[in-house]
């Protein structure tokens, strides 16, 4: 019980000492940090080649917006052309509008994240909320200029000034999103994510139930760009498989998947490790290496795309790392020493 009670004191110590400082200034912090999270799983586990034919489809549509999937080599490489094409950020982003099939919200990730990430009119959420960042990305690569302190702006970070932006009025224009992509987008592809495909879904759900990502699948609302409330995520008119089929969404797809499905393909190491002691036989004979052999088919199984305690391990590291962090990504200092030796102690 006093273990409990000294762990709960330091955490309620580093979260006001330290972390004093909320994700107000940061506009959809919450909402590009779990959608990026689920985007990194889901494209590590699409690499491995280790996923089965519809946990497979289901990757294809998170990452890609199609079952058939595609190269995670061009998304990383740069601006996909058809997420360049000309279009309303409403049609976009807020609605499933009858022969829009190209682009709509929640047909993927990655397109969600333009919807959530891209900068809005007359430099929205920056100059008009006062917001420090973006999905992350600050007002200066945005290229817009640094700007005093307000009363109305969020937080106690830098503001920015973007009215005289090029393209500044439009919504949707293609350099703003092409800028989002590069800045978001591309980063959470190339993200080493230390988490599974599952345990990052369910993140993405206990957010959503407990109101933390309230700007993904707003409805209804506009979802135009126009202001900081309307550069969101809607879910207004055909999505949804079922409502229409023309409009697959890449959570719904994800939910339907059993735990059969996250079952993996084994691992081909077993033919990498016998190759490699063929190379090394010259030097090691005789009962040795027979008794390697027999080791190798034990490590050769299948598995389940689940945590294994390693993994819960490292999961639980990097949680309270995350919370030893600032929100600009630079280390806070250590808790203090006292602290750490009280718990050890009790």
């Amino acid at each position: 019980m006093m273990f409990l009670v000294i762990v709960g004191m330091m955490m309620m110590a580093l979260s006001g000492g330290s972390l004093g400082t909320g994700t107000s200034e940061h506009h959809n912090h919450e909402e590009h940090a779990t959608l990026c999270g689920l985007l990194g799983a889901a494209a590590t586990l699409y690499n491995s080649g280790r996923a089965g034919e519809k946990l497979r489809k289901a990757l294809g549509q998170v990452i890609f917006g199609k079952e058939d999937g595609g190269s995670l080599a061009d998304l990383k490489r740069g601006f996909p052309e058809e997420y360049g094409k000309d279009g309303g950020r409403h049609n976009s982003c807020g609605e499933c509008r009858h022969n829009n099939h190209d682009h709509y919200p929640g047909k993927s990730i990655p397109h969600d994240l333009l919807c959530l990430c891209t900068m809005g009119e007359n430099g929205a959420p920056f100059n008009s909320g006062g917001h420090y960042s973006l999905c992350g990305v600050t007002g200066d690569r945005w290229g817009c200029k640094a700007k005093e302190r307000n009363t109305y702006y969020a937080g106690d970070g830098q503001h920015w000034d973007c009215t005289n932006q090029q393209n500044g009025q439009s919504t949707w224009h293609h350099e703003k999103r092409k800028t989002a992509w590069q800045q978001v987008v591309q980063t959470c592809l190339k993200r080493k994510i230390n988490l599974t495909l599952k345990d990052a879904l369910d993140t993405f759900k206990g957010k959503k139930t407990g109101g933390h990502i309230i700007n993904w699948n707003r409805n209804p609302s506009s979802c135009g760009g126009t202001s900081p409330d309307t550069i969101c995520v809607g879910s207004s008119g055909w999505c949804g498989k079922e409502t229409d089929n023309s409009y697959p969404q890449w959570l719904e797809v994800l939910e339907e998947l059993t735990q059969e499905d996250f079952k993996l393909l084994e691992r081909p190491t077993v033919k990498r490790r016998r190759r490699r002691q063929a190379r090394n036989s010259t030097i090691q004979e005789g009962p040795d290496a027979e008794d390697d052999a027999e080791e190798e088919e034990e490590e050769f199984t299948t598995s389940t795309e689940g945590t294994s305690t390693t993994a819960s391990l490292d999961k639980s590291r990097n949680h309270l790392l995350s919370l030893l962090s600032k929100h600009d990504g630079t280390s806070l200092p250590p808790p203090h020493s006292w602290l750490l030796s009280a718990v050890f102690f009790f």
